[in-house]
């Protein structure tokens, strides 16, 4: 497990005994029954990342009899369909929106006063397709070519990347500037203002556009351009394939692509996995191995 996420579990554990326990001191029983007791609060997914958080918490405190037993909860709300939806995120982005927020963001800049961390985190998610989370781990190692921490790398290695993207001649220089710029202020808050201000912009829409939601149009753009599945998955910082298939639709991006990999094929093979090409391998021996055990067995009787 990663440091990270050992201090992001701690970090979520003690945020829900202080707010449920005026001290740190918390009776087992009662701890287990807020923690059904809040389940519809919660959506599926963060009700068990909530009970990971606090066995974790809890096991390293020496309590490992009721880190197993918050562990071994069945969320209440799955099976009578309570459990809180996910909030639906929006992934493509039409020439209208496009427009429409880049206009927002000019006349933000223009009517206010300026904010460079936010219209550079719009730059390094719309260009580069990058992270919230890796915008301030983006360093030049060239005139053109920059270099993106992996944000999402595991502990084992088997998911997430850093890469190597080269940008066009034409952009790389607000590329250069909004990586310096974005520094100066805390992701979260930028993210924030980032969302009020498409909230203003989109008022009447009820999903509204994120920085994720430029990250996944950067990837419909890769998908509808002629970069390899391989490249893709590379740029976007993905290991396997498959996890690039979450994002973007290749009939909602244009074709134009303003980046590639700075790194050659052969570099990227070793480090991508196409399980899409593993699959169909695995799909092809599974036929195989039917219709081999088909041939053996033998024809019923059918006379009479």
């Amino acid at each position: 497990m990663l440091n990270s996420t050992k201090e992001k579990y701690r970090k979520n554990a003690q945020g829900f005994i202080k707010k449920h326990f005026d001290r740190q001191t918390y009776p087992d029983n009662k701890l287990l029954n807020i923690l059904i007791d809040v389940a519809p609060n919660y959506t599926a997914r963060s009700f068990a990342n909530l009970k990971l958080a606090l066995s974790f918490f809890l096991k390293e405190r020496g309590k490992e009899k009721l880190a197993s037993q918050i562990k071994e909860i069945q969320n209440p709300c799955v099976n009578n369909n309570t459990t809180k939806k996910r909030r639906l995120k929006k992934k493509t982005l039409n020439t209208k929106e496009m427009k429409a927020i880049t206009d927002a963001i000019t006349n933000k800049n223009k009517r206010k006063k300026e904010d460079p961390p936010l219209t550079s985190a719009y730059i390094l998610a719309r260009i580069l397709g990058a992270r919230p989370s890796e915008m301030q781990n983006i360093t030049q190692t060239s005139g053109d070519t920059f270099l993106i921490l992996g944000s999402k790398k595991s502990a084992n290695g088997n998911r997430g990347l850093d890469r190597h993207i080269r940008v066009n001649k034409d952009l790389y220089r607000y590329i250069t500037k909004a990586i310096t710029a974005i520094q100066k202020d805390n992701i979260d808050r930028v993210q924030d203002r980032f969302n009020y201000l498409m909230a203003q912009t989109f008022k009447r829409k009820k999903i509204k556009p994120t920085l994720y939601t430029l990250r996944h149009q950067f990837c419909s753009e890769l998908k509808s351009s002629e970069i390899s599945i391989l490249e893709i998955a590379y740029l976007m910082g993905h290991q396997s394939t498959r996890t690039m298939e979450n994002y973007g639709y290749a009939n909602a991006g244009s074709g134009r692509v303003s980046v590639e990999a700075a790194v050659s094929a052969a570099a990227i093979g070793n480090v991508v996995r196409d399980t899409q090409k593993i699959r169909n391998i695995k799909r092809a021996s599974r036929i195989n191995n039917l219709k081999t055990a088909s041939q053996k067995r033998p024809l019923p009787n059918i006379s009479r």
